[in-house]
């Protein structure tokens, strides 16, 4: 049986850059550089991978809300309702409960 229509991938982009300073920063955090050389970023290169496994309407980005707009530059065919700005960094549960909670 294929559940695949009842999947929803979130992706969560939400990171503030202190692992990898000083190439990554709060105003250009690690999601948003293509760190591997393959020229897209490591949010494009992930989102291309789940946009073959389900529709475009069942992908979700959580990020920060500093970084709405860099997710919108960098996925310009993502449905921008489906960008979900935390309504505050609590790291990884809290995230993933906020987006099941919009889902």
């Amino acid at each position: 049986m294929n559940n695949q229509g009842n999947i929803h991938i979130v992706m969560m982009a939400g990171g503030s850059g202190q692992r990898l300073w000083p190439y990554s920063t709060p105003d250009m955090p690690k999601q948003f550089h293509d760190l591997l050389g393959q020229g897209r970023t490591l949010l494009q290169a992930t989102a291309a991978r789940f946009k073959k496994l389900v529709p475009h309407g069942r992908l979700w980005v959580v990020t920060q809300e500093p970084y709405v707009e860099l997710v919108k530059q960098q996925l310009p065919w993502m449905n921008p309702n489906h960008i979900l700005p935390e309504p505050m960094s609590k790291n990884t549960g809290p995230c993933i409960a906020y987006a099941c909670r919009i889902i």
